[in-house]
Order: C-alpha cells, then structure tokens, then sequence
C-alpha cells in the first residue's frame, strides 16, 4: 500500500484526541493541524457542514483547497513541535528554535522581520524552514467539530490519499472528563452555545438519517449532558461504521492506548507506513509520561476504569442507556 498523504484523526473531545496527534506529531516526517473549526482563518470555514458535505457539488475543490492551506499553515491551536522535522532546516531542528519560535510571546517579538506570525494562522517562514519540504510531508488534520462525521464519510468514499484513524474512548470516560474537565469551566452563557451546537449536530443526524429519531427521541427535551451523550453516540457509531468497512482506515480504543502507550503508537506507525526508529519511540514515551489525561506510568487500567468509581449513580445510569443497544457496545465487550 503507498504511503499515506495525510491522516484524518477523529474522534471526539475529552477522548485522547490531543494526546494521539501529539503521539504521531512525534514524527519527523508528519505536520500536526489542531482543530481547524477553532482557527478563524482556516479554510475549514469555506467547506460545507453536515449533510450538505454529501450535497455540495463543489466538494472536492473546497476539500483539495483546505488541504492545500492547511498543509501551508501553522496555527496557535498547533502544539509545540518536539521532534526534529523534516522541513525545518537542520540548525533550526537540532537546536529546538522552532518549538520556541511560535510561542506568542515570540511571534510578538518576531513581528517586525514576520507580520503574519502575528494572524491566527501563518506560513513557514523562509528562515526557519522549506515550505517545498513542508508540502513533501504527511498532513496530519485533528478533526474533533461536531460535524466530523460528515466530512469523514465524504473523505472516505471520495479521497484515497486520506486515511482515516478514529479515536474513540468509553462513554463513561468520556463523560468523566467532560463533566470534571469542561462542564465545570463554563459560565453560563458559553454552556447554552455549547449545549445549542450538540444539538444542532443531533438535529441533523435526525433530518439526514431519521431513524436516529428512535434512538435518542426529542432533541430540544433533553438536559445538556445528554444531548452531549446522545452526540457521543451519534457521531462515534458513524465513524466506526467508516473504519470499519476498508482496511485503509481503523479505530483505536482509547483504553488500549493508555494500557500499551509505546506499543499502540509504534502499531499504528506500522499501519500508516510511517517510520518507527529509537528518537520517536523516546520522543512517544515522553509524550505519553506528560500527557495530562492520567498518571500513565503509575497504573493504566486505573486510569481506563476511574469512572466506574467517580461518576454518581445517575450518570452511570446515563451511560448504560447510551451504549445500549450500540454498535459501539462490542469495543468494550
């Protein structure tokens, strides 16, 4: 199979989705995109949402164009690069200075010899690296916006250069962190936006599909963590059903990254035909020590079970009612 142009990693939030793109970021050879639906400039805001991606007979133009953009850019919302890569030019990728270079302080000071470090996204400046090498490397798009599932069906049956890789995490961890994490960070108003989009995400599932109607009922009548719950579902049976239907994309449980961190990303560097050498393992390994979603070193399948021990007695009934009659039912089985 010829190596892979770009990945799609999808997935929801709250599910390990920042931490997988870190994982491949390891790599030389990939350039990381974070969220582009939170960058204001992005070309993502030129393509179609929910089902009209399906309708748009403009698609493939608008899809190749975001591309070609993102694959130009960097973004504040892009994490800060710990590997070596490619298109930087050698003194600048042993030395570390681009990990420095685009931290807003230093895109402030910067800003008199390069202006457009200063935009929510810029280009690859001339002195720091090859925009030629930069289009050579493997777009890796993070893509967690309510209308994910959409784009990536229309991804899946219309660009073979694009592997999809769905991260998806029990909804029981997933709703442990989003109501540890997030709910308790909104204030009000940010709360009834967030609460209004899931449920427009559902409201569209219903007029694309209306037998999701049965599944999860009236939309407008549920709380806001179910209409997050309900979205869980929707949008991750979706995916699975994509990953599951060609060998060119997969799913990965969130729960076997935590338990095997190393051997789970050195398994999908395999899959995506992306080298796997002794600097990328190092540089996984101290991703995976870092990263924020639990004590990895300490005890994995602590961190997989915590909810079953930390959610009340009410979300837990939520979580049995989400998952029953699932697809997704068989990840955990």
């Amino acid at each position: 199979m010829a190596e892979p142009k770009r990945v799609m990693l999808v997935g929801n939030g709250r599910s390990g989705t920042n931490w997988l793109n870190d994982i491949l970021d390891a790599s030389p050879v990939t350039h990381c995109r974070m969220s582009p639906w939170l960058v204001p400039d992005s070309a993502f805001h030129d393509l179609p949402k929910g089902p009209a991606v399906a309708a748009h007979a403009g698609m493939a133009e608008d899809w190749a164009r975001f591309v070609d953009w993102s694959q130009r850019r960097f973004s504040k919302r892009d994490h800060r690069l710990t590997a070596p890569k490619t298109w930087l030019h050698g003194p600048v990728a042993r030395s570390g200075l681009a990990a420095h270079a685009f931290r807003p302080k230093a895109r402030r000071l910067l800003r008199p010899i390069a202006p457009n470090l200063t935009r929510s996204e810029w280009r690859l400046p001339a002195w720091l690296g090859s925009e030629e090498r930069l289009l050579q490397s493997v777009l890796v798009l993070k893509m967690d916006d309510p209308w994910v599932s959409w784009l990536a069906a229309w991804v899946a049956e219309n660009d073979p250069a694009t592997r999809l890789v769905h991260l998806v995490r029990h909804p029981g961890g997933f709703l442990n962190s989003a109501v540890s994490r997030w709910f308790s960070t909104l204030d009000p108003e940010t709360s009834a936006r967030e609460d209004a989009m899931y449920k427009g995400a559902l409201a569209m599932a219903v007029e694309d599909e209306p037998a999701w109607a049965d599944v999860f009922g009236s939309v407008e009548e549920q709380a806001p963590l179910e209409s997050v719950m309900w979205f869980w579902r929707m949008s991750n049976e979706r995916l699975a059903e994509l990953t599951g239907s060609s060998d060119r994309h997969q799913s990965v449980r969130y729960e076997d990254l935590t338990a095997d961190p190393v051997g789970r990303a050195r398994a999908l560097y395999e899959s995506l035909e992306l080298e796997w050498d002794a600097g990328t393992r190092d540089r996984v390994e101290r991703i995976s020590a870092d990263n924020h979603w639990g004590d990895l070193g300490g005890s994995p399948s602590q961190v997989a079970e915590a909810w079953r021990s930390k959610l009340d007695p009410e979300h837990l009934a939520l979580v049995e009612r989400v998952l029953r009659g699932s697809t997704l039912s068989s990840f955990w089985a």
